[in-house]
């Protein structure tokens, strides 16, 4: 470095010797003016314009970045089949809920698969507690064990098909859920009560009553029809 700069220097002074020679000393200070004033324009220049370029460069690479981010963009979703879950038949609504003395209409299915439609009426009287056997000869009552004798005048009316009416559809159920069945049917025979409801098909048209008579307690309950397939299809409140 210290040689280049002994020679630049040489070669400065010599061009100086040359030019007071020829007698160009104006011409040559107005040159170096120009040297001296184009190196300082320079120096400013080159990193303005290097900054320049570097913010051109970093715009345009942000610029073509954005450009790809707001591109759409597809991606592959996949959907998990849906698996249904296997659906059972809709519980029924429940009894039908009846007072003393009303009708219903009940459809039943039997093992043959015959269907058989009757309007049912139930109408449920309080006996009390006593009740006159009619073949003792002494004329002796008869109690009730439970509280009282609750007998349920049941009516039939054949709609279509074949409809089985049978006593041991019915039951008492209290309302602590006490349930009175065949068991506390009281055998009406030798009552005087009325005849007992039998065990029959009824067909369309025909018509068939009969009583059931409970040994229960005097709470509230309620008459409860079965049929042979579905229990509690019916109640009627007492």
């Amino acid at each position: 470095m210290k040689l280049r700069s002994a020679l630049y220097r040489t070669a400065r002074r010599l061009g100086d010797v040359n030019a007071v020679r020829r007698g160009r000393v104006p011409q040559r200070l107005a040159r170096r003016a120009a040297g001296k004033a184009t190196g300082r324009l320079l120096r400013w220049l080159f990193p303005s314009v290097l900054a320049l370029a570097l913010a051109a460069g970093l715009a345009a690479c942000g610029g073509s970045s954005t450009g790809s981010s707001a591109s759409p963009s597809t991606t592959a979703t996949t959907v998990a089949p849906t698996t249904t879950p296997p659906t059972t038949e809709a519980a029924t609504a429940g009894p039908i809920i009846l007072k003393s003395g009303t009708t219903t209409t009940i459809t039943t299915t039997e093992e043959d698969g015959k269907s058989g439609r009757a309007r049912v009426t139930a109408t449920i009287k309080d006996a009390g507690r006593v009740v006159p056997d009619r073949n003792d000869d002494t004329g002796g009552p008869q109690y009730a064990e439970h509280g009282r004798f609750l007998v349920a005048t049941i009516t039939y009316v054949g709609l279509a098909g074949t409809y089985r009416a049978d006593g041991a559809f019915w039951s008492v159920r209290m309302a602590d859920g006490q349930v009175y069945n065949e068991g506390a049917v009281i055998d009406t025979g030798n009552l005087r009560m009325g005849q007992f409801l039998p065990h029959i098909r009824v067909h369309q048209g025909q018509r068939v009553k009969g009583i059931i008579t409970f040994d229960v307690p005097k709470t509230h309950g309620a008459l409860v029809l079965d049929t042979n397939a579905e229990p509690d299809v019916a109640e009627w409140k007492f």
